[in-house]
């Protein structure tokens, strides 16, 4: 479009994005694994930046008791229409570049090859560690980059993995356990604006990886607690104890 250069003129005056790294967004193609509060959040950021092809995989459909962090879906959204869908039709308002495939589907081990193997990232804008597990493996037999993020409550956590260069999710915590996802937003509730925090942490992530500069991302794992004001970062270390994962062989000994 021939307005894509004013859609895109102060974000491509960013020294670290420039006009060679604007123009590696618009070639780029990521899937977002789920669009609820995250996801709905990263596409809208994502289709502003002008990312070239967004893929948007969720099962769910928009429901009031979440608008008040679904900041993409409005009332009227309510309650037939698909999150996917929702979110393709207003991302189509911007008119930029950027072509959204809405998949309603539940992301797991049957499809996950087929939603990542044309993409250049992979982003976790789930709920639970059972389908991050999966979207680890997925990341790591394609050597996809993909950023874990999670919120709950006034707490949420990011961090991005590049297979090969940064352990893996599977490295820090183990084997899956149910213990896991024991919790989940209908128990401990979550702010809003938590959401939007790690969301917005996610796709400044993401923006680092489809531009280029890889070396820029945070491949510690951050963990924000927004109700008492603290930030910290946590090496990701492997967690079996100097023995190589068994998903990415990784051992502590490539550089993160």
């Amino acid at each position: 479009m021939q307005h894509d250069s004013e859609l895109f003129a102060r974000q491509a005056a960013f020294g670290p994005i420039g006009l060679e790294g604007q123009q590696r967004l618009m070639e780029s193609r990521a899937t977002i694994c789920g669009c609820g509060a995250l996801g709905s959040t990263i596409a809208q950021w994502l289709a502003r930046a002008g990312v070239g092809f967004l893929r948007l995989v969720d099962d769910d459909k928009v429901a009031t008791v979440n608008l008040h962090r679904q900041i993409l879906f409005h009332p009227a959204d309510v309650p037939d229409r698909r999150k996917v869908d929702a979110a393709a039709k207003q991302l189509a308002l911007y008119e930029g570049p950027t072509e959204v495939e809405p998949v309603f589907t539940r992301f797991d081990q049957s499809n996950a090859m087929s939603l990542c193997e044309d993409v250049d990232l992979i982003i976790d804008a789930t709920d639970n560690f059972k389908t991050r597990y999966v979207i680890n493996e997925t990341a790591v037999r394609l050597g996809i980059p993909w950023i874990y993020g999670g919120a709950m409550g006034g707490r949420g956590q990011v961090m991005t993995i590049l297979p090969g260069r940064t352990p893996c999710l599977r490295c820090m915590l183990g084997e899956w356990s149910p213990q896991y996802d024991s919790d989940s937003c209908v128990v401990s509730g979550i702010l809003g604006p938590t959401a939007g925090t790690i969301a917005s942490i996610e796709s400044v992530e993401a923006l680092k990886v489809l531009s280029g500069n890889l070396d820029a991302v945070a491949s510690r794992l951050m963990v924000l607690d927004l109700w008492n004001g603290r930030i910290q970062t946590v090496d990701a270390m492997p967690s079996a104890g100097g023995d190589p994962c068994v998903v990415c062989g990784y051992v502590g000994s490539n550089e993160a």
